[in-house]
């Protein structure tokens, strides 16, 4: 259950409001390597950042750090980070 609303509802109301297309295991992807490459927080969140920028280079800030804090939190959920 859990999972279909990260990966359906939350990316559908994002995708909505962007208007354009998102797929969620890209950035889930994104996540869990820079759980296994960088050292800091800080460098994790700037360097997936930087990632979603080059496949959504129009999109706001607000809905980048969204898209992050959701990641994470479906990777921690899912026992694939800490």
């Amino acid at each position: 259950m859990i999972s279909w609303v990260y990966k359906n509802l939350i990316v559908k109301i994002i995708s909505w409001l962007t208007g354009q297309s998102i797929d969620f295991d890209v950035i889930v992807n994104y996540v869990k390597e820079a759980e296994d490459t960088l050292k800091t927080g800080r460098d994790k969140a700037s360097w997936v950042a930087e990632q979603i920028v080059k496949i959504l280079p129009t999109v706001a800030t607000w809905i980048i750090n969204l898209l992050i804090e959701l990641a994470v939190a479906y990777c921690k959920k899912q026992g694939w980070i800490k």
